[in-house]
């Protein structure tokens, strides 16, 4: 679904939610729907080796089986039409919904007015010839930023009019056709500005004239017609995925099933684990394995000492990183070191894990290898050498386990964040991509833009 627009200037606002399955996109949905299709049978195989490894007595699975069931969990639900008609109960008590005979998109697109402010993750719905402002939300650490997109501004800056945008969005990739093989955002975009110094053309013209100098026989009819006319054609019956949501849901019930096993099968170590070795005074009674309250207390105050010393180093890593990939691209120096962001290290080590170390340590650890180790000294120096020894962290001894397991699990997240960075200085990067890798960095970008495009869809 879709906020837009605001039809009495900002007194009013509509939510538009999808509609039915139409034919113009039916290959898409098709396609989709086979990709879900996919997921539930690996949910499937996942929830079967679980349950396998509980009944072998085996006490918990890796991190890497977890990050996997959570991938595939998120990716197995799906915004049926119940859930579609209880958002729409639920939000008509404020706004006004409205329920598109297709794609909210297409339905925004037709209806918008000069006056209208349109609120969407689709980027497609900015290229509709009325659509004049929009506001996108992208994720920055955790949190939605609203960027406002002025259409004259943007416009103004790629050189070329609202009737070359609706073609732009035609031939650049989108749900109902393909880009041309080589030829995606950026790319035509500048084979536009070629076309435009000869002369205005309507819509027709340049995606003729477009299609003439790609020497190619595509006609992007079903794509022409939705972003010229709004038509997405007939109305198609819901496709039947009965079938999958059991098997879904069964695969569900086996995990859950099995997780209790494992947990049975640990017994209460998990417990005994926060009061061992390395960080505790005295030791666990072995006869008894009873948590004393004084035993809770401390367990207590360790994990908030320790998640309070991650949180604050993610966010000096996370304000840190920024400022390197800025500094990097305005000054065009130390490119390479790009690439090393997203280079495994020493020890399976990745770039965050080892950067969230040095800030919580205070020092490069001695075992950081060569490949991360230039990219460290640049963001130590940042700060300047006495930034890091000076931090002052909670008086108590939980460094080893407690921190190497929580920054083990933060990184993954830090991760995500670190991608929308990506997404966010896309154009620099990807002129730094070319020029750090030469002629192979021309064929990645093609690949760069098609995972910004499925991180969004994501989103």
């Amino acid at each position: 679904g879709n906020i837009g627009p605001n039809t009495t200037i900002l007194q009013h606002t509509v939510f538009v939610i999808d509609g039915d399955r139409t034919s113009a996109k039916s290959e898409t949905s098709m396609k989709r729907h086979r990709e879900w299709g996919k997921v539930v049978d690996e949910l499937d195989k996942v929830a079967a080796s679980m349950k396998q490894a509980a009944e072998d007595g085996k006490k918990r699975m890796p991190k890497s089986f977890y990050e996997k069931l959570d991938r595939l969990t998120r990716r197995s639900f799906l915004v049926n039409d119940d859930v579609k008609t209880d958002l729409a109960a639920a939000l008509e008590a404020e706004l006004k919904v409205e329920k598109a005979s297709g794609e909210a998109d297409v339905y925004i697109g037709r209806v918008a007015t000069d006056l209208d402010i349109v609120v969407s993750g689709d980027s497609d719905v900015f290229c509709y010839r009325n659509v004049k402002t929009m506001v996108r939300p992208t994720r920055h650490r955790g949190q939605y930023v609203f960027n406002v997109l002025d259409k004259s501004l943007v416009l103004r800056k790629m050189r070329l009019n609202a009737d070359d945008l609706v073609v732009l969005a035609v031939v650049s990739g989108n749900d109902y056709a393909s880009n041309i093989p080589g030829k995606a955002m950026v790319t035509n975009v500048k084979i536009f500005q070629k076309i435009e110094e000869k002369g205005d053309f309507s819509k027709e013209e340049m995606l003729k004239k477009y299609l003439q100098l790609c020497q190619s026989d595509r006609n992007f009819d079903v794509a022409k017609d939705v972003f010229f006319n709004c038509d997405e054609g007939k109305v198609l019956d819901p496709l039947d995925r009965s079938k999958g949501l059991e098997k879904r849901d069964k695969s569900f019930a086996r995990i859950s099933e099995a997780r209790a096993a494992l947990v049975a099968n640990r017994g209460n170590r998990g417990n005994s684990y926060l009061l061992k070795a390395h960080w505790t005074h005295g030791c666990m009674d072995d006869q008894s394995h009873r948590i004393s309250l004084q035993e809770k207390e401390i367990i207590a105050r360790r994990i908030n000492d320790a998640v309070g010393i991650v949180n604050r180093a993610r966010a000096i890593a996370e304000r840190a990183t920024e400022m390197l990939i800025d500094g990097i691209c305005s000054s065009n120096q130390d490119t390479h070191l790009l690439l090393q962001l997203t280079l495994g290290g020493k020890g399976s080590a990745n770039y965050w894990q080892n950067l969230l170390r040095m800030i919580v340590y205070g020092t490069i650890g001695d075992r950081v290898g060569p490949e991360h180790r230039p990219i460290l000294e640049k963001v130590q120096a940042l700060w300047g050498a006495n930034f890091l020894r000076n931090l002052s962290w909670p008086d108590t001894d939980i460094k080893i386990p407690m921190l190497t397991v929580l920054i083990q699990k933060v990184t993954a997240d830090i991760d995500t964040v670190f991608s929308n960075q990506i997404v966010g200085m896309l154009p620099l990067l990807k002129e730094r991509v070319v020029e750090v890798v030469g002629e192979q960095g021309k064929q990645a970008v093609e690949g760069i833009d098609a995972w910004v495009d499925e991180s969004l869809e994501d989103d």
